[in-house]
């Protein structure tokens, strides 16, 4: 692998899967070898950074298995991506699994992931399977978190840029989750404006998975392991059921822009909600558009760092106050 970061994810996710329906198990385990030498391509070794290595080993015996690139229809070098590493595998034949719930100290409800997944059939196996394309980039590789994150909190956070379907935090490995995008365009969002973002005492460090989607952990992960999992296609937290919202981006800032709240509720009882979470500097109420049919209010409220806007975002989005649920996002606008 091109590092031990792509190797420990690699490990996490493919470690108990299955290579064919039920059968062929794959265990992994880390090497206590520092390097890997491959002489020749054929069906027992290959090196997929370096296509032009012989394809048959010295005095092979006759009848020996064609080698897959020279004699195998399905083979085609260019599925592969350009530092020759394979994507995700098949999708084991079902899921299984679920998120915990939220922490004790919230308040509010917090978004719930479906229980489960619904069986997922296997393509016909080929006598060597065809590497499956990329697919596009929906999946992000998020590294140095804090332990206190929760599948939750990356679902609302990284759901400010793109719709979640599912967040899956590394057992064993705890610094370190897979976010998966239902388009490619809502990871593009969060790579390039979250990348460094302050959550929880820790600044984020995101890259783009090579893989093309988040499989389910297998049932003997779910018994031996402390899994965080969740699933959140079809959630109503998602911010972006209505196209026009997509054109609103902005980066993690100390203005907080705070919605759907209710008419009765002052000034005062917004500043003295989210000072939990930091020291609030200011608020604003803002005019309804005159021809909104709403009654709801709309305030921008200005935390003292970005750290702490983003935790009281994290916290407080879809919070209950006074039977509205508000809606909290960045704001690109400034505060004095």
């Amino acid at each position: 692998m091109r590092s031990i970061e792509e190797a420990t994810a690699a490990k996490e996710v493919l470690d108990g899967q299955n290579i064919y329906t039920g059968c062929c198990k794959l265990r992994i385990k880390f090497s206590d070898k520092t390097d890997l030498t491959v002489t020749v391509n054929d069906d027992k070794s290959h090196d997929y950074t370096n296509p032009n290595l012989p394809t048959a080993r010295p005095n092979a015996p006759s009848g020996s298995w064609p080698s897959p690139s020279s004699h195998d229809p399905y083979y085609n070098h260019s599925y592969y991506d350009p530092y020759g590493m394979y994507p995700a595998p098949y999708p084991p034949t079902s899921g299984y699994g679920y998120g915990r719930g939220d922490r004790d100290s919230r308040d509010r409800k917090g978004p719930k992931g479906q229980r489960g997944m619904p069986p997922m059939p296997m393509p016909p196996v080929p006598a060597y399977p065809p590497p499956m394309p990329m697919q596009g980039g929906r999946v992000l590789l998020v590294n140095a978190l804090s332990n206190k994150v929760e599948c939750d909190d990356l679902f609302i956070l990284f759901g400010v840029y793109g719709d979640v379907d599912k967040v899956k935090i590394l057992p064993k490995k705890q610094n370190m989750a897979f976010v998966e995008f239902n388009h490619p365009m809502g990871a593009d969002n969060a790579f390039k404006y979250l990348q460094g973002a302050p959550l929880f005492g820790s600044e984020l460090q995101i890259s783009k998975s090579i893989h093309s989607g988040i499989y389910p952990p297998t049932k003997q992960q779910l018994e031996e392991e402390a899994l965080k999992y969740k699933i959140y296609a079809g959630s109503p937290l998602h911010r972006f059921a209505n196209a026009r919202y997509k054109h609103y981006f902005y980066p993690p800032s100390e203005v907080l822009h705070v919605s759907n709240v209710d008419p009765h509720v002052s000034s005062d009882k917004i500043a003295n909600l989210f000072k939990k979470y930091g020291r609030v500097l200011s608020t604003e109420e803002l005019k309804a558009k005159t021809d909104s049919r709403s009654d709801k209010k709309m305030y921008l409220v200005k935390m003292d760092t970005v750290e702490n806007a983003i935790t009281a975002l994290v916290e407080l989005h879809d919070f209950e106050l006074e039977q509205q649920r508000i809606k909290v996002s960045f704001s690109g606008k400034k505060l004095d």
